[in-house]
Order: structure tokens, then C-alpha cells, then sequence
């Protein structure tokens, strides 16, 4: 649902209540209400509208016991999420929810700036064997986009445009860094991190979401920025990418088979340094996380002083 869409919507609704009625009404509200999750904002006058943007069901049941003793006496905290808030969240979880078809051939002009910004190069057919030297699985990358769906290729592009130098590292055959599965990647993890997925299930995925804090910090930003997803998905990539250099130089013998530690050890550190406290711009969070990284090492089962495990 576009933005302007919903606050013209919005603009044109009418009070549904006069004011007394609405303070009223918060009055005799009953502790079960809280648990729906609807929002309470003042910027959202006319109650009909509120079940256009609940916060998301698994950011609700995502309470511990004691926020949910208290969280019905007292409010939620920090952690609600106001309508400005929702409002481009939703927006870009409908985007991120865009499934790619490994058929489908509207988005080739995607693969072919990525190719330009990759090789320098124009690239006319989309199949080409030279894709799986930039860390795509086939000839036909359309077929890696099955999981990470249509924003993983934006978000590649997005990438490899503002980052051509590092770019060039990542494709350099020494280093077996397969920039195209990792990109998509971590794009997963947050889009899954970050409640977007559609798909989740709270009760078989808690373990996967961040916890309320960490999604308020990305509403937060979101609201501020944008493009503030991009720049959570370059900073983790880049941070994949150092991760793996240095599990290579500390375990010469490190094979792709091993690549699994550098993504879990990316993944420990970016929840760590988000799950419990809230950041109110992006440039404090880059640098938040980038100082907590330094004292955690990669952690892997092999035998290795400057590992623990």
C-alpha cells in the first residue's frame, strides 16, 4: 500500500467519537485489549482506521511474562511502535514479500546492472556461466532468488553500485567469497529478523525474530531513513566478508565448508549488539556494532588458540 495512498485515507476519515467519548472510552479500556495489539496514537483520531497498521503478531506475543503482567497496567514501554513507525515499516514488509519466480524476465535489467557494475561490461543474454565467479549457485541466476525473493536482487545491486571497490575483493577468486549467496543471505536473516516475513510463525519461529527492543531501533530508523534497510544489509556483508578473511588467515585450511561459522559468528554479533538497546539513528548503530565486533572472535569447533568455543 503506497504511502500516499494510506494518508490520504487517513486525511479524509472522519472523528468517529467526540472527544469526551474518546477519553471515555480509554477509560473503561479492559486489560485484554492491550494483548490485540492494536495501536493507541493520537495521530490515528478515528478508531475505524487502527486495524490498518497492529503492530506485527509476533512482535505482540514477543512480550516476556513480566512485560505482559505489566504491559496491561502500566502500558508497553519502549517497545510500542507508533502509526509514523508502521507506516514505513509496512510498506517496505510488502515489498520484501515479493516472491521471485525463476521463470520470470522482468526484472532482467536488474541482472544487468549488477553484471555492469560487477564486470564493467554490458551483458545481453542473462544466462552466462561467468554468474557462479560472483558467488551465484547456476548459469541462470534467477533460480537463487527463490528464498530471498526480489529484494535480495535489489538489494545486490544496490550494493555493488555504491560499493564497487570492496565489490571487487569480495569477486576475487582467492578469497572463495560467494558475494552473491551471501548477500541474499543476510538479506534472509533481516528480513526474517525483523519480522517481515510473512511466513512467520511465532511459536516455531521465536528464535529466529529480534526481540522487541531491536525491531523498535529498526522502526525507529526506517522512519527516518529509508534506505536504512540497505545500509543494515551493507554493513552486515561487509562484516560477513572480514569475518571470513579472518577465520581463512587463522585456519589455512578453511574450506567453504566452513563458511557456516563466519554467518553464525555475523549473526551472534549483529543480535548481541541490537537485541537490548535502542539506537536512534543509524550512524551510532554502525558504530556501536562495529566497536562491540572487535572482542568477539569467530567461534568455530576447530582447535585454535584465537578461537573459543
Amino acid at each position: 500500500m503506497a504511502i500516499s495512498r494510506i494518508d490520504s485515507q487517513l486525511k479524509d476519515s472522519q472523528l468517529s467519537s467526540t472527544h469526551s467519548t474518546l477519553n471515555s472510552s480509554n477509560r473503561t479500556k479492559k486489560p485484554k485489549e492491550e494483548s490485540k495489539g492494536f495501536l493507541d496514537d493520537s495521530s490515528l483520531p478515528d478508531t475505524s482506521k487502527q486495524h490498518l497498521f497492529r503492530e506485527p503478531e509476533t512482535h505482540i506475543k514477543n512480550r516476556s511474562p513480566l512485560e505482559n503482567i505489566l504491559g496491561a497496567c502500566f502500558g508497553d514501554f519502549d517497545a510500542k511502535l507508533t502509526y509514523n513507525q508502521l507506516l514505513p515499516f509496512y510498506n517496505l514488509r510488502e515489498d520484501a514479500n515479493v516472491l521471485f519466480d525463476a521463470k520470470c524476465t522482468d526484472y532482467d535489467d536488474l541482472f544487468r546492472e549488477l553484471w555492469e557494475a560487477i564486470t564493467g561490461e554490458k551483458l545481453d543474454k542473462i544466462e552466462n556461466e561467468r554468474w557462479k565467479d560472483f558467488g551465484f549457485q547456476n548459469a541462470n541466476p534467477r533460480s537463487d532468488l527463490r528464498g530471498g525473493g526480489l529484494i535480495s536482487l535489489k538489494q545486490m545491486v544496490t550494493y555493488a553500485k555504491k560499493n564497487k571497490a570492496k565489490l571487487a575483493e569480495m569477486v576475487d577468486p582467492k578469497h572463495d567469497f560467494l558475494f552473491a549467496v551471501s548477500s541474499i543471505n543476510v538479506t534472509y536473516f533481516l528480513f526474517r529478523y525483523y519480522h517481515m516475513s510473512d511466513l512467520l510463525v511465532y511459536e516455531k519461529d521465536w528464535k529466529e525474530i529480534c526481540s522487541r527492543t531491536a525491531l523498535k531501533t529498526f522502526c525507529i530508523l526506517l522512519e527516518q531513513d529509508s534506505q536504512v534497510f540497505n545500509k543494515i544489509h551493507s554493513l552486515l556483508l561487509q562484516d560477513l566478508f572480514e569475518i571470513w578473511l579472518e577465520i581463512k588467515h587463522l585456519l589455512p585450511n578453511a574450506t567453504l565448508l566452513d563458511f557456516n561459522l563466519a554467518t553464525d559468528t555475523m549473526k551472534r554479533r549483529y543480535k548481541k549488539a541490537t537485541e537490548k538497546k535502542i539506537f536512534e539513528d543509524f550512524e551510532t548503530l554502525r558504530v556501536y556494532y562495529n566497536k562491540k565486533k572487535v572482542v568477539n572472535q569467530p567461534e568455530t569447533k576447530h582447535q585454535h588458540p584465537h578461537y573459543k568455543y
